[in-house]
């Protein structure tokens, strides 16, 4: 219960960042993509930054230590190399631009009443399934998540310093980025002014929503021993779903069968059910209507959706579980996949605004 009232406040806080229709109009990620606007840009920024103080915060509590090191062990694991963080990067910055969502903004749309939405969920669920299928005997058996395996995996083990130092460093970049976009190319009303956190105002300031996201990556390390991420929810309801329909199936194969139980596995499942309710309830708070707001075409948004989660999974995370913790945690993979996202999707936002749909 106490991690359920968590995530909801967590999307309520992302939800309002945006503004209902901001964030949830999926055209407008495309305008984002493409650096015509930079609300989604600044929110970011600031939550990378933010992610990667409270993470090494951690470190200083009772008992945080060991809490970093598990959060930073995937990184070391030798699991997936810097091409397969790039590639999926690549593919789920592609999906975003058709669906004009990525993981963790699907079942936001869904609550806000997104025309189509349910077609951009159909395609993740797609994308999970598929890519439980070739994981286990393509993916792994070709090397491919294995290829650019790096001997020194983060930034701190890359260049011998202190992880505080370069935690430090890297934060400050990030929120140097936020405070150069916020003067100097898109400034906005909040800075330097009043700032309202009301459940009833239609927008929060995206800079300061994500310096809150941000910090929830301290709970979420007490609360679930893990850093914030979306992608492998839907792998999760996936098995669990199949479970009752082809048990066999799913006992069988080696990623289904891992992604049916844990808290691991679960606290995304949560983070992802509380964003579909967080946006509902935004949209109540703030007197926002459920209509008038249309996604992009069926086929387009269930072939985005399909993209966003396979390539959220091949990458090892999406936007939140690559670019927020994997940055957060310091890893070399987090920065490739978030480099890749933006490689995918500028030319596909790019052509698909020039050519209609």
């Amino acid at each position: 219960m106490i991690l359920l009232l968590y995530y909801q406040f967590c999307f309520l806080n992302q939800i309002k960042s945006f503004g209902v229709f901001c964030l949830n109009e999926p055209k407008t990620i495309r305008d984002q993509m493409l650096f015509q606007q930079w609300t989604m840009m600044k929110m970011f920024l600031a939550a990378a930054a933010m992610s990667i103080v409270a993470i090494a915060a951690v470190i200083f509590l009772p008992g945080g230590r060991s809490l970093v090191v598990r959060a930073r062990a995937w990184a070391f694991s030798g699991y997936r190399g810097v091409v397969a963080a790039l590639l999926g990067g690549i593919t789920l910055g592609a999906g975003m631009s058709l669906a004009g969502a990525c993981p963790g903004t699907i079942p936001i749309q869904i609550g806000s009443g997104i025309r189509w939405s349910l077609f951009t969920a159909a395609g993740a669920l797609t994308g999970a399934l598929v890519f439980a299928i070739v994981e286990p005997s393509i993916l792994r058996d070709l090397g491919i998540l294995r290829s650019g395996m790096l001997s020194n995996p983060t930034w701190d083990s890359l260049t011998g310093l202190p992880y505080v130092v370069v935690a430090g460093f890297m934060a400050a970049v990030f929120a140097g980025c936020v405070y150069y976009i916020e003067n100097y190319i898109a400034p906005s009303s909040f800075f330097g002014g009043r700032v309202s956190l009301s459940l009833t105002d239609p927008q929060w300031p995206s800079w300061v929503s994500g310096i809150v996201v941000g910090f929830l990556q301290l709970p979420m390390l007490y609360l679930a021993t893990e850093t914030l991420g979306a992608s492998r929810a839907y792998v999760t309801l996936v098995a669990n779903c199949l479970s009752f329909i082809a048990p066999g199936f799913v006992n069988n194969n080696s990623y289904l069968s891992g992604a049916k139980s844990g808290t691991a596995n679960f606290s995304q499942l949560v983070f992802v059910f509380c964003a579909c309710v967080g946006s509902f309830l935004s949209c109540v708070a703030s007197g926002s209507s459920f209509s008038g707001v249309s996604g992009f075409t069926p086929i387009s948004s269930f072939v985005g959706g399909f993209l966003v989660v396979f390539g959220g999974r091949l990458a090892g995370g999406c936007t939140s579980g690559q670019g927020l913790s994997g940055n957060g945690v310091l890893a070399i993979n987090g920065m490739a996949a978030t480099a890749g996202i933006f490689i995918g999707a500028i030319p596909v936002a790019k052509f698909a605004q020039t050519n209609g749909f």
